[in-house]
């Protein structure tokens, strides 16, 4: 059975061999922008919320994830997420939902990429652009 959950940031360390060796098998994205040692310090800090799938002791699926909290709304982002399986990731959205309703999300923003419109679109997800411009080199136009 599978089970969906976030973590305590002080049961980090038992879980963290597993999430990092998943992340340099399947999250080379993810590494061209955080190292190890960052994520680790963001979910031990309470930067980041850690959200597991996990069957028994196997862990199948996790997603980082962060509020955004401003005076007039906050906003629930699943910044990343590590693994496989529509099922888990189907398994886990309604549990992830329900945490950000219950604790002041105006909205639960999922990044990613085109292909994830067939599995959150049926959820009631809609799309929202995002204009985005590299700003590395200061005088590119």
């Amino acid at each position: 059975m599978l089970e969906v959950g976030r973590l305590n940031p002080e049961h980090l360390n038992t879980v963290w061999p597993d999430v990092s060796a998943m992340i340099e098998a399947k999250g080379s994205e993810l590494l061209k922008t955080y190292s190890l040692k960052e994520l680790y310090c963001a979910v031990l800090t309470g930067t980041y919320e850690l959200w597991l799938v996990t069957r028994g002791s196997e862990l199948k699926m996790f997603g980082f994830c962060v509020w955004d909290r401003h005076d007039e709304r906050s906003d629930y982002h699943v910044l990343w997420i590590v693994g496989e399986g529509l099922e888990n990731l189907k398994a886990a959205i309604p549990v992830v939902e329900r945490y950000a309703c219950l604790h002041g999300a105006s909205e639960l923003i999922f990044g990613g990429r085109g292909g994830w419109a067939r599995v959150l679109e049926p959820l009631g997800f809609v799309p929202k652009r995002q204009w985005c411009k590299p700003v590395s080199i200061c005088w590119r136009h």
